[in-house]
């Protein structure tokens, strides 16, 4: 998502590139049906198939915001509730505590 602040002199642009939708599933073809879903409608997102893993990266998008300061990190993340490793449910107690 690109979004632009306009000032009347000035013209400010505030990009943040990075994905903004994360996909946590232990089922590749239901990460592939919502991908390609997302795709279509113009959105990228990043996939992992167990909660460990999911809360890792928004740990790290949070914490190091690689695209700029303004990064706001994921908005939106897709969870199944039963997977191995750490369900759902456990990754969410966990997300939540950030």
């Amino acid at each position: 998502m690109i979004t632009a602040y306009y000032s009347n002199k000035k013209k400010k642009v505030n990009t943040c590139l990075c994905h903004k939708i994360l996909i946590v599933d232990d089922n590749e073809y239901n990460i592939y049906a919502l991908e390609t879903m997302l795709k279509m409608r113009g959105y990228m997102s990043d996939c992992t198939n167990n909660g460990k893993t999911a809360v890792k990266m928004i740990k790290e998008k949070w914490e190091n915001k690689k695209c700029s300061d303004k990064c706001p990190g994921y908005q939106l993340v897709f969870m199944d509730c039963s997977m191995p490793i750490m369900d759902g449910f456990e990754a969410t107690q966990i997300i939540r505590k950030f």
